[in-house]
């Protein structure tokens, strides 16, 4: 996964937010040290999902290391397979359906 490295702050210019761009390129997510992480996708119900997504897997990646658990990492024809997998349209529907549920029921 890309790191954007020029800042941890807010993207607040467009010199930066051409550069964050071209580090996310073809990625849907991009880490940014010191803020936090960007996703991007063809529409919001996808950069969402993305984000939630992201932060389940570092959270349980996180939680692996921690118990001092394997530190090995997929290839990328895993990568491929687990993302049209996990990442396929019909999931992040399901998804952002579920998380709509969730709100609803918070009103």
């Amino acid at each position: 996964m890309p790191r954007f490295t020029e800042t941890g702050a807010l993207i607040a210019t467009r010199e930066l937010g051409a550069a964050l761009a071209e580090t996310l390129g073809d990625s849907p997510a991009c880490l940014m040290p010191r803020h936090g992480a960007v996703t991007a996708g063809p529409d919001a119900t996808t950069a969402v999902m993305y984000a939630v997504l992201l932060e389940r897997a570092c959270r349980t990646q996180l939680m692996a290391m921690a118990a001092g658990g394997s530190k090995t990492w997929s290839d990328d024809a895993e990568v491929a397979f687990k993302r049209n997998q996990v990442w396929n349209p019909a999931q992040r529907d399901a998804g952002w359906n579920y998380l709509q549920r969730l709100s609803e029921r918070n009103l």
